[in-house]
């Protein structure tokens, strides 16, 4: 069964992003669009540096992921912002 998520990508140590990386970054949200448009409710994107931010950030902004997408410096400042995520999920047992 699937079920919303949030997205929690450690990048902390891409501090540079090869053209491998961001063609493979580039190809995650496009092989999973479908099932992010549908399921996933946020994105949360620890990275390590300004330079590092900047190049997610243009990547995120190509591929347009679903829902909002969010930058953090630090594990803590990511921890609460997934935190917030998921708290908007709703989850009932019948």
């Amino acid at each position: 069964m699937k079920q919303p998520y949030a997205l929690y990508i450690d990048a902390r140590k891409l501090d540079y992003l090869s053209s491998d990386i961001r063609i493979a970054q580039g190809k995650f949200f496009k092989d999973y669009k479908t099932e992010m448009n549908t399921y996933c409710i946020g994105a949360v994107m620890l990275v390590k540096s300004p330079f590092a931010f900047l190049m997610h950030k243009a990547i995120s902004v190509l591929e347009n992921p679903p829902g909002e997408t969010y930058f953090a410096f630090t594990e803590t400042e990511a921890l609460k912002k997934t935190e917030k995520f998921l708290n908007k999920i709703k989850v009932t047992s019948s």
